[in-house]
């Protein structure tokens, strides 16, 4: 297998795939051994996007995306696993990940959540989520997370059956 340089992407907006053909987008950390055998018992450098943590016998591949420019800016997709699994695993994660500083991460997790809650309109955490819109209005003042969180919390205003612009 072929050594990986982890160190080059810390702080980079990267795409990561995994060896179960997960594939994530975001803004990475790079964690050398020392810091990852306190933390996670596992005397190997890893990268820590959000709440994963990604050791090199795990990666199938790493992609710096600094370079990118198009309709998602750095990010390929509107959104990726990384935000897809954050909404499987339900609103405790949710809450967390809508406090991260990347706003990039927020936006792209509110529009996950957004396309999630078209798909499968009954989801136990639903009725928490119009609160925790209201919170993120308040304490993040990005203006792609704003307008974001502003046309989701429209939505909830609708009736039940109106016409989705």
């Amino acid at each position: 297998m072929k050594k990986l340089n982890l160190g080059q992407y810390d702080g980079q907006c990267v795409r990561v795939v995994v060896d179960n053909g997960n594939v994530f987008e975001g803004i990475c950390v790079y964690r050398d051994k020392e810091y990852c055998e306190c933390e996670y018992g596992r005397k190997e450098e890893c990268l820590e996007m959000e709440d994963f943590i990604f050791f090199p016998r795990d990666i199938v591949s790493v992609e710096s995306l600094e370079g990118n420019s198009g309709p998602y800016g750095r990010f390929t997709v509107p959104y990726s696993d990384l935000e897809m699994l954050t909404v499987e695993d339900g609103f405790g994660y949710i809450k967390e990940a809508l406090e991260s500083e990347e706003s990039e991460h927020v936006v792209r997790l509110l529009n996950c959540i957004d396309e999630y809650l078209y798909i499968r309109r009954e989801i136990p955490w639903r009725s928490r989520l119009p609160e925790a819109l209201k919170r993120l209005l308040v304490s993040n003042k990005d203006p792609e997370v704003q307008a974001t969180a502003r046309k989701m919390l429209e939505r909830f205003r609708r009736p039940v059956g109106s016409v989705r612009l």
